[in-house]
């Protein structure tokens, strides 16, 4: 009997770890690109050809750069959600314990994911596979810390930008907030996700709400005074981030001591029906990997006065993540973009996994977050 030949898409897939470390020339770059830019971004790869605009974090395929960081693209969200947010809050949780304590899974969490596990009867609708992207898109490496470099005409010094000090003062006060709010994680590890499997909630308890509170915690705990902003912004995503600028501009109005700002995400990577997981395993447990982004101001962005500072906080950040944590980040996205980062310094997005991890991987990387940024705000 004449032996069948393996599809095309299934042996693409299965030579894309060794296409990633050996492909040189352009096929690198493109591999690279799409490793390393946010939210759907493998599907880069197949597209790189047609369009060499890079992408924005969660944008379709069509987005384009000269789009400006006002508009936002479209995407189907099929949960309802209220249009008024909740009011700012702290919640007393599991993040509160000492910094090695930080591999225990909260109870809420594990309670979750029991719960969910034991109902669980979908059909299998695509892969989830996992990959780490710890050496995955850079352009530039010194030491520990990568960039991945997508502007056109900023370059970029790590060593320079690390030797410069940090424009924070002691003890600032930390504003984090979730411009897409809904977005959320799985609630329960398994290679392969079924047709309702969410990737939004409004259920702050399931959503990066959850995991923004597990970042507060570590960083209250270290004697920092955070202001948790969990607002829903994105009840419908068109203009997730006009109502998230208002929501900052009113807290940098409100709170003059507020140096640090974060933006808390998470990704999506998709390939056709497989769902990249971005994972590297910190003290024996699993950890969603980390992407800090960090823009510039050049060709239609304008008014960045402090993207230089975000820069160097960025770079600073990692390499505290890094030290401490290795492999636990990707590289730093530098990209023409400003999603608000231009509001106040020190203000950075963060992307903590994709909708591939489970929400137990992303909460133990928020605490692993807020014990780095803890240690490097108190030698600054």
């Amino acid at each position: 009997m004449k032996k069948k030949s393996r599809p095309l898409t299934t042996v693409l897939m299965l030579l894309l770890p060794a296409l990633l470390l050996f492909w040189g020339g352009k096929g690198a770059a493109v591999l690279g690109a799409a490793m390393a830019a946010p939210d759907g971004a493998l599907e880069l790869l197949f597209q790189s050809e047609l369009t060499s605009s890079p992408q924005a974090p969660n944008a379709p395929k069509s987005a384009a750069t000269t789009v400006p960081d006002t508009t936002e693209p479209t995407e189907q969200i099929t949960q309802s959600h209220p249009t008024a947010g909740e009011a700012p809050k702290t919640t007393e949780s599991a993040v509160s314990k000492k910094a090695s304590d930080i591999t225990a899974t909260p109870a809420d969490i594990a309670a979750l994911a029991a719960k969910s596990q034991a109902a669980d009867k979908g059909k299998k609708a695509g892969n989830i596979r996992e990959f780490n992207y710890a050496k995955s898109g850079a352009t530039d490496t010194y030491q520990n810390v990568r960039v991945r470099n997508t502007t056109k005409t900023a370059s970029v010094d790590i060593k320079k930008e690390l030797e410069k000090p940090l424009d924070i003062g002691k003890k600032p006060a930390i504003l984090i907030f979730h411009t897409h709010t809904t977005e959320s994680y799985n609630l329960f590890e398994r290679d392969f996700y079924t047709a309702s499997d969410s990737v939004r909630t409004k259920d702050s308890g399931k959503n990066i709400v959850r995991i923004g509170r597990e970042l507060a915690g570590i960083l209250e705990a270290a004697g920092y005074r955070v202001i948790h902003d969990t607002t829903i912004h994105d009840s419908t995503y068109n203009g997730s981030y006009n109502r998230s600028r208002a929501t900052v501009e009113k807290h940098l109005a409100e709170n003059p001591d507020i140096q640090v700002v974060l933006d808390i995400h998470r990704d999506a990577i998709h390939n056709g029906n497989t769902r990249q997981k971005p994972v590297a395993k910190i003290e024996g447990k699993k950890a969603a990997q980390i992407m800090i982004i960090t823009g510039v101001e050049e060709g239609g962005i304008t008014n960045f006065p402090n993207w230089r500072g975000n820069l160097t906080f960025a770079l600073h950040l990692q390499k505290a993540l890094e030290d401490r944590y290795p492999q636990l980040t990707r590289a730093v996205f530098f990209c023409s973009r400003r999603y608000n980062m231009n509001l106040g310094k020190n203000n950075l997005l963060i992307e903590i996994g994709s909708d591939a991890n489970t929400l137990d991987e992303a909460a133990y990387t928020a605490r692993m977050l807020g014990t780095a940024l803890a240690e490097l705000l108190a030698g600054s």
